[in-house]
């Protein structure tokens, strides 16, 4: 007799411990599908079929940017040769947009190669993205 009031207790024991381990688990993935979705934008350089040209002493290459951010996000996209800030633009983009450009960046006479050429690309989000290429002395 006193042997069944254990397995009663235990079964229920079990059973509680078993709806609150699913409840929390559920509760635990539905948290995680509100909270995982962090915005970003994705920043690219075309290469098609080399991520540039050089084209009179210009260096001509085709960027792109799809905004994955939540709502209308204003950007700062800075054009860097080497160090030196060549151009900025400010714009902004709609959630799921997509943008592509073509950049023309003047290479200084006395330019000494190879020379990166960098696009920083900052939210008002707070999210920063950056690519780089390098140009190099063309083979003729």
């Amino acid at each position: 007799m006193i042997e069944n009031d254990c397995d009663g207790d235990m079964y229920r024991i079990f059973r509680t411990a078993v709806i609150v381990a699913v409840v929390l688990g559920v509760v635990t993935v539905a948290l995680f599908f509100m909270f995982a979705d962090e915005p970003y934008t994705a920043l690219y350089l075309a290469d098609d079929p080399s991520p540039y040209t050089i084209d009179n002493g210009n260096v001509v290459f085709t960027y792109g940017l799809t905004s994955y951010e939540h709502g209308n996000t204003a950007y700062t996209l800075e054009f860097y040769l080497g160090t030196t800030l060549y151009h900025t633009e400010v714009f902004e983009m709609r959630e799921g947009e997509t943008f592509e450009g073509q950049a023309i960046i003047a290479l200084p006479i006395n330019a000494s190669l190879p020379l990166q050429v960098r696009l920083d690309l900052k939210a008002d989000s707070g999210s920063t993205e950056s690519v780089h290429f390098w140009v190099r002395e063309q083979n003729q």
